[in-house]
């Protein structure tokens, strides 16, 4: 069975098992009158020859298919996806299953409600990178709110993705960047962009690929204040990355938050 697979939601999956000794040998697997097909976390039915389709009533959702035989068995993740619009407000108190790499974010108590929040962590690196949907997702925008505090002297990098580019709100250093690549940042472009902690902004994300090039379109905003008309950061590449997944940043040694994310169809 395959490790991570991606629907839609009234898109059904035929799923097979395949079976390997303790050495990574290929063998024959249980016959099918011995497979036992379930679901785990994920709203849906499955067939006894395990067929899956994905709930419709439920626009976005992540859990497992597993097979069992005996004392074997097997599963494969499952992320369903609803076509875009999408909005999340955490509400629920639940991070969403179907988002990658959400391990270290949690759903806290915020003024007024609940928001989707990063600690500093115990050991490791306190940096998150976090994708929501497929690869395959071009011509968007995600916009979220966001807000970061401060300890002594530093304040966190923040951000968002959209299509292979980044946009974030780097505190230290008090500029904005965007980029395609972290560790080459010929592929960015940068500004001074001054911002305090503990207040909250608004930040979008427009990346629009065209022939020989993607334009990416930054604006940053306090939320307690209007939309600026005008983009505040623009970075064309030649590189021209077609699509990417959306997603949210964040490095940081102290508390950030985002809320009210959605991701939309460029308009």
């Amino acid at each position: 069975m395959p490790a991570d697979v991606i629907v839609q939601p009234r898109e059904s999956v035929a799923f097979e098992v395949r079976a390997f000794d303790d050495k990574g040998r290929r063998v024959a697997a249980p016959p099918a009158g011995t497979i036992t097909w379930s679901l785990e976390g994920v709203a849906g039915t499955v067939t006894p020859d395990g067929r899956f389709q994905a709930d419709p009533g439920k626009a976005n959702q992540g859990g497992k298919v597993k097979a069992t035989a005996g004392e074997l068995a097997g599963s494969a993740r499952v992320r369903c996806f609803a076509p875009l619009p999408w909005a999340f407000d955490f509400e629920d108190g639940k991070v969403p299953a179907e988002w990658v790499g959400a391990g270290r974010l949690t759903v806290a108590e915020g003024e007024g409600g609940k928001t989707l929040h990063k600690a500093p962590v115990q050991s490791g690196l306190n940096r998150a990178t976090v994708y929501i949907g497929s690869a395959t997702l071009s011509g968007y925008t995600i916009e979220s709110d966001l807000k970061a505090t401060r300890k002594g002297r530093r304040m966190p990098d923040i951000g968002l993705i959209n299509g292979g580019y980044t946009l974030d709100m780097q505190g230290n250093h008090q500029r904005l960047e965007i980029r395609s690549w972290a560790s080459e940042l010929a592929f960015s472009k940068k500004i001074e962009f001054a911002w305090e902690p503990d207040t909250w902004y608004r930040m979008k994300l427009r990346v629009e690929p065209a022939a020989g090039k993607t334009v990416a379109r930054g604006k940053v905003w306090k939320k307690a204040e209007p939309e600026p008309a005008e983009w505040t950061i623009v970075y064309e590449d030649a590189a021209a990355i077609s699509s990417g997944a959306p997603g949210v940043s964040g490095d940081s040694s102290v508390d950030i938050d985002w809320d009210n994310l959605s991701v939309t169809v460029n308009q």
